[in-house]
């Protein structure tokens, strides 16, 4: 249930910050739930921007914050924020679907498709980052593309090929 979850968060959240009053972690979590539980955007991005200068170095900082800052369509603040994530794990598959993910929301498609395509080159079936490439080809208009990357999507996913099909025939 939603509202066991936010008090399970909370009640987490506060005995982090009891034991460390200074844990990033922390703080980004308290930005997330502020964000997504209670709406009070203003105090979200306070503890998001606390936890980035407790622990400039945090990926973990870096990524909740772009997401929060790209959900609130701060686009080019949430790209910085997501360029520096992939600096922090530059071999990270998930941080490299944070910034693809930031980068096709702000209609950058064809360095979302770079940074989409390094995502897979390390995890050949992350299925939110096959998503989101073929749907930057679409967007960018590349649509032969993007129908060959929607077919490896669905391939990838486990989707009998006869599904296909369908979508040949239309």
């Amino acid at each position: 249930e939603p509202r066991e979850e936010y008090e399970r968060l909370m009640e987490a959240i506060n005995t982090a910050l009891r034991l460390d009053p200074n844990s990033s972690d922390a703080y980004a979590m308290l930005g997330e739930v502020k964000d997504t539980f209670e709406f009070k955007f203003d105090e979200a991005e306070a503890a998001h921007r606390r936890s980035v200068e407790l622990d400039p170095q945090s990926a973990h900082a870096r990524r909740f914050y772009a997401f929060f800052l790209m959900n609130h369509r701060r686009y080019d603040e949430s790209v910085e924020h997501a360029r520096k994530n992939v600096e922090l794990e530059p071999g990270s598959a998930f941080a490299n679907r944070v910034l693809g993910q930031v980068l096709f929301h702000a209609r950058q498609y064809d360095e979302a498709i770079f940074h989409l395509r390094r995502l897979i080159d390390l995890d050949p079936n992350f299925r939110a980052g096959l998503g989101l490439l073929w749907r930057s080809y679409y967007m960018k208009g590349d649509l032969e593309t993007a129908y060959k990357e929607f077919r490896t999507f669905i391939e990838r996913g486990g989707t009998p090929l006869e599904v296909l099909v369908d979508y040949d025939t239309a």
